[in-house]
C-alpha cells in the first residue's frame, strides 16, 4: 500500500550550525587547536581575516595536517593562509 501521507522536510541547517565568531575569536580558537602564529603574527593574521573574508576557506585547510592528542602539529596560521591564496589563483586560471 502506498502512503499519501506528505513527508515533512526539516531543516536541520540553523540546528546544526556553528556559531559565527568574530575575528578575534577565531585567531583564539586556531590557536587552541594547535595551530601556530610563528612566520606570521596575531596582529598580522588579524589583519588579513580583516581584509578577506575567507576565514572559513583557510580553516578547512587545516583537516589536511595531522593532529596528535586533539591539536594540529608544526602547523602555522601562515601556511593556511598560502594554501588559501593558491586555491584562489587555481580557480582563477580553471
Amino acid at each position: 500500500m502506498i502512503d499519501d501521507k506528505k513527508h515533512e522536510t526539516i531543516d536541520t541547517t540553523e540546528r546544526n550550525a556553528k556559531p559565527k565568531l568574530t575575528n578575534v575569536e577565531m585567531i583564539k580558537h586556531l590557536k587552541d587547536k594547535g595551530v601556530a602564529f610563528d612566520s606570521i603574527t596575531e596582529q598580522e593574521a588579524l589583519a588579513l581575516l580583516r581584509q578577506n573574508t575567507y576565514f572559513y576557506k583557510i580553516t578547512s585547510y587545516r583537516k589536511n595536517f595531522r593532529k596528535e592528542n586533539g591539536l594540529y602539529q608544526n602547523l602555522d596560521f601562515a601556511m593556511l593562509a598560502d594554501l588559501a591564496i593558491i586555491d584562489l589563483y587555481s580557480r582563477s586560471i580553471l
